[in-house]
């Protein structure tokens, strides 16, 4: 008779003990990683160093460090964190230095970060800023040498690309304002006549259905401004006012404002009065030019908005250099000079930095104990049985 016994196969993985087992072993490992590093005293002064210099010393050491030793994780965490560290402390030191126009201590400072990492495209681009303010500066120092040779032309035209590239160049822009005050004759071209301080000081005054020129007339006396009417304000226009502590200007602006009267200011002590007619206030309205150079907005774009905003006609739009010139009162040029500059601005850049790491295999992946995941059995015969077939496994009797 013939009995054949049956085979089983039962696959078995590492669970509970075995991934426990696994747990500890790589535990062990790192354990012994991180011991190595704190044992190790070429590692700790590497370290100290970075913290009481010379930096780039230190972290030269700690890149040596982990890169003769590639197996070693907390080697290469230690170079990577201290070098970034390093690196943000000399980035926001050289952006201090340059914003306080101290530019050779800016590229000091961005030197020292290339030493660090040659490839840092902060450090790059500092240097290039910092050449530009090197540059600036001293097409500022030929533009004020040429000011005050009274060659006004050729001081904005040294001075304008300056305002081109950093139009929040302060120095820049005071010089500017210097030239254009210069070549008026103590007086911007923008900044119109105002009253003296003098006519600020408060008065009182009461009429009732009084003549106007009658009540200019007293305010004239008592207040010393000079004050002229044009030859189409009528006669027989009267005027009602009860103020006391009142500015001389605001005085005469009331009582204009009852009779639709307008003034403009000669000088810091004269005034002049026209009827508020469309034809009197073209004809003595006082209007200013004004040219914008943009950096990054969009001159035609900016050109929708001025008229959309401020109802502006006399306003032109160069495309070659990217600028606006703006003809209109000093209140309109200064609002609009306020909305360009509120469009005005940089562009937000974010900076990324990438590190590729590789990963290899050694030997540490061999180390430890294989353990099976099949095993195989059979089921055995009796004492007298004639044997297991070597062939078949067939247990013959």
């Amino acid at each position: 008779m013939n009995f054949h016994p049956t085979r089983t196969t039962v696959s078995s993985k590492p669970q509970g003990f075995w991934a426990n087992l696994c747990k500890a072993l790589a535990f062990a490992v790192l354990l012994s990683f991180v011991t190595s590093c704190a044992n190790d005293p070429a590692h700790k002064e590497a370290i100290e160093q970075v913290k009481k210099g010379p930096v780039e010393e230190g972290v030269a050491k700690l890149k040596q460090s982990s890169a003769d030793h590639p197996e070693n994780v907390p080697y290469r965490a230690d170079y990577i964190r201290e070098r970034d560290h390093a690196i943000n402390q000399l980035l926001f030191d050289a952006g201090m230095a340059l914003g306080q126009g101290n530019s050779a201590d800016a590229e000091t400072l961005y030197h020292r970060v290339l030493d660090i990492d040659p490839v840092n495209g902060q450090a790059k681009m500092g240097l290039q800023e910092v050449e530009r303010s090197n540059k600036h500066t001293e097409a500022i120092l030929q533009a004020r040498e040429a000011m005050d040779h009274g060659d006004f032309t050729a001081a904005r035209n040294i001075l304008r690309p300056v305002l081109l590239e950093n139009p929040k160049n302060l120095e820049a822009v005071k010089l500017g304002e210097e030239i254009e005050t210069a070549k008026f004759g103590g007086r911007s071209a923008s900044q119109m006549p105002e009253l003296g301080a003098h006519f600020k000081k408060p008065v009182s005054m009461q009429f009732r259905d009084a003549n106007l020129k009658m009540i200019l007339e007293a305010l004239s006396k008592s207040s010393g401004l000079n004050i002229l009417l044009d030859k189409d304000v009528k006669n027989d226009l009267k005027a009602t006012i009860f103020v006391k502590d009142a500015s001389v200007e605001d005085v005469i602006s009331l009582i204009l404002m009852q009779n639709q009267l307008e003034k403009k200011v000669v000088n810091d002590s004269t005034v002049y009065i026209y009827p508020n007619t469309p034809a009197k206030v073209k004809e003595f309205q006082d209007l200013v030019i004004r040219d914008f150079h943009l950096t990054n907005a969009d001159a035609k774009q900016m050109l929708t908005m001025l008229k959309t905003v401020l109802k502006s006609n006399d306003i032109y739009v160069n495309e070659v250099n990217n600028s606006i010139v703006i003809r209109d009162t000093p209140d309109v040029v200064e609002l609009a000079a306020k909305l360009l500059a509120a469009q005005d601005q940089d562009e937000p850049e974010v900076m990324l930095e990438v590190e590729v790491l590789e990963v290899s295999h050694n030997k540490l992946m061999q180390l430890g104990v294989k353990y099976p995941d099949q095993v195989t059995f059979a089921v055995g015969s009796s004492a007298s049985g004639g044997g297991v077939d070597p062939t078949t496994g067939a247990i013959n009797s």
